[in-house]
């Protein structure tokens, strides 16, 4: 593949990436060229050094996932940049979604068990009557307290998840870059 090939297949790839950024790249890849070129080294060994347009992109487009989740944390964002790396191999898929899955099951179960906690107490007042109600008003009053206060850590902890799956997905990331050099 010549440098001519080389530039427009990754040009033609860049398509989804934002116009600025796309004619950044371009121009970095074309120093790249031009430098190497200059020192001696033919196009052919440059383009093998570099590797696979469709990687590049597929790298490019995955870090500016993360980056758009790191910078706008919601859930939208951060799996779409779960599924920019998993994109890049197929063991992503054991080593990125397999731990989310999980753990965001742990947080959602919490989150589920600090809601059961807050809304039980008024199944009793419903089945159980006004009096047994006020009979039990230190249980309803410590589990409404619990329900509220593990509903307010599991804020905490799922906003220190995301943070933390976005550290991740930037270690997968520069983990395949540098098997991919």
């Amino acid at each position: 593949m010549s440098k001519h090939e080389f530039m427009r297949e990754l040009t033609g790839l860049l398509k989804s990436i934002p116009e600025h950024e796309r004619i950044d790249i371009l121009a970095d890849y074309e120093e790249h060229f031009n430098t190497a070129i200059s020192n001696g080294l033919p196009e052919l060994d440059i383009v093998n050094a570099l590797g696979s347009p469709r990687i590049i992109v597929k790298e490019i487009i995955a870090e500016n996932r993360i980056e758009r989740a790191e910078q706008h944390s919601s859930i939208p964002n951060l799996l779409t940049a779960i599924f920019a790396i998993i994109s890049l191999g197929f063991l992503n898929l054991v080593f990125v979604l397999g731990p989310f899955i999980g753990i965001s099951a742990v947080i959602f179960a919490l989150f589920v068990a600090a809601l059961t906690l807050v809304i039980a107490p008024f199944g009793m007042l419903i089945f159980g009557g006004f009096t047994e109600f006020w009979r039990s008003s230190f249980l309803i009053i410590t589990s409404i307290s619990f329900g509220v206060l593990l509903g307010i850590g599991m804020l905490y902890v799922s906003r220190w998840f995301f943070k933390m799956f976005v550290y991740y997905l930037q270690f997968n990331l520069s983990v395949i870059r540098r098997k991919n050099q």
